[in-house]
């Protein structure tokens, strides 16, 4: 049984990074974004949600006895259960990358503006998964780690949770893995 009775505190940060893309014709259009969209895993994206998962906590020494044995001098036992998170913090900084035509009001071609405009707003909805996806996982980390178990020393606790983390951070990785299977296209 875990000592930690506070929700953990989950904080967030966002970075918007744009990239300048060019072109007259959505083949071009394409071809930019392919070309100089983010990179990742191997392969080129029109854009990316990126995160960073970091957490801290404070540990307490769970049952702590103190005694005293003769008046004049003063004993004290510590027969403690173990160390265990108190308080919990888990920050998730966020990074999405986006795309940005650099001459899109210069285009007199209504058509091709709006179908960027729409493509845009189906990859921010897209990479706006991933970014849910984050928050879950965050809020997961934080949950687990505040559930963890009084371990022997610091040492194992640090370990344990470490080991938590990864487990949550691999899983978070899947999941982004199959957002991406249903990637948008230009």
């Amino acid at each position: 049984m875990s000592l930690s009775t506070a929700e953990p505190t989950i904080t967030e940060s966002l970075k918007l990074k744009r990239y300048a893309v060019v072109g007259a014709s959505f083949p071009q259009l394409e071809h930019a974004a392919q070309l100089l969209g983010p990179r990742a895993g191997g392969g080129h994206f029109p854009a990316y949600a990126d995160y960073r998962l970091s957490w801290s906590y404070v540990p307490r020494v769970s049952g702590l006895a103190t005694s005293s044995r003769q008046a004049c001098e003063v004993v004290h036992e510590q027969h403690h259960q173990g160390v265990a998170p108190a308080e919990v913090f888990v920050h998730a900084e966020f990074t999405l990358t986006l795309p940005r035509w650099t001459d899109a009001r210069l285009s007199q071609d209504v058509t091709l503006r709006r179908r960027w405009a729409r493509f845009l707003r189906r990859l921010r909805a897209h990479e706006h998964q991933h970014l849910r996806a984050g928050r879950r996982a965050a809020h997961k980390l934080g949950r687990s780690i505040a559930a963890t178990p009084p371990q022997p020393d610091s040492v194992t606790l640090e370990r344990v949770v470490a080991e938590r983390a990864k487990r949550i951070q691999a899983q978070l990785r899947t999941d982004h893995g199959h957002i991406d299977d249903h990637a948008v296209r230009l």
